[in-house]
């Protein structure tokens, strides 16, 4: 009854007091929403600031920082293959790779084979480099067509 006496002017004055509640600039902070914290100028959740239970955050499990040493080598004949850039026989690629496995079994880093063929590759180069790999425990190369 009190709202249909009222006139137009009371009426949105109340809107207006409605909205900025609901936005949450009165009352310094309290209301629904973000909210605008005048002391250090920065906008925060209303929700962080109440008292409700919450779920703890999980613990990551995957670190981000991981750093893996990236031996590539490329499958171009059958005479040899192109190790991080350099061209070697497959001897001279036996020992290379015993080298390379021997340094990371001592610093336990972690490292990605990367073997890149061509169309023209012959398919006993890629399995001689696997064979080799595979002597020294590096099981999981991973194989691309260039």
């Amino acid at each position: 009854m009190l709202w249909k006496k009222c006139g137009a002017q009371a009426k949105m004055a109340f809107a207006v007091v409605v909205i900025a509640l609901l936005a949450g600039e009165v009352s310094g902070g309290w209301g629904f929403g973000n909210v605008l914290n005048k002391k250090e100028r920065k906008t925060e959740s209303v929700g962080a600031k109440a008292d409700v239970m919450r779920p703890a955050p999980r613990a990551r499990s995957v670190q981000v920082e991981d750093r893996f040493q990236q031996i590539e080598i490329q499958i171009i004949d059958s005479r040899g293959v192109v190790l991080n850039g350099r061209y070697a026989s497959f001897g001279e690629l036996d020992r290379m790779m015993g080298r390379i496995a021997a340094n990371l079994e001592r610093s336990s880093e972690k490292y990605v084979v990367a073997l890149f063929c061509t169309l023209d590759s012959p398919h006993g180069s890629l399995i001689r480099v696997l064979d080799i790999c595979h002597k020294y425990k590096m099981n999981t190369p991973n194989i691309y067509t260039m």
